[in-house]
């Protein structure tokens, strides 16, 4: 499933700039999507900011711009999903 666009790579706070497209939440598994040395590369959620800097547990408003924290640094363009059983 589709989960969000990666919109860049915040190194100050060491986070992915995400466009969420589909619900996703912390301790969700997510698979990149990228042409990069990162395609098929996964990471478990640990953490989720919003825009004020408000920890977000459960990622539910569609197109909401959210930090997901990674020591993954992805760029515009690349994808994230996760698998749906």
């Amino acid at each position: 499933m589709f989960i969000a666009s990666v919109l860049g790579y915040d190194s100050d706070k060491g986070a992915i700039i995400v466009e969420m497209r589909n619900r996703f939440k912390v301790g969700d598994v997510l698979e990149i999507l990228s042409p990069s040395e990162n395609f098929n590369k996964v990471f478990k959620v640990e953490r989720i900011e919003n825009e004020k800097g408000e920890e977000v547990v459960d990622a539910k408003n569609v197109q909401q711009k959210l930090y997901v924290y990674s020591d993954i640094k992805l760029q515009a363009g690349d994808i994230l999903r996760k698998n749906i059983t």
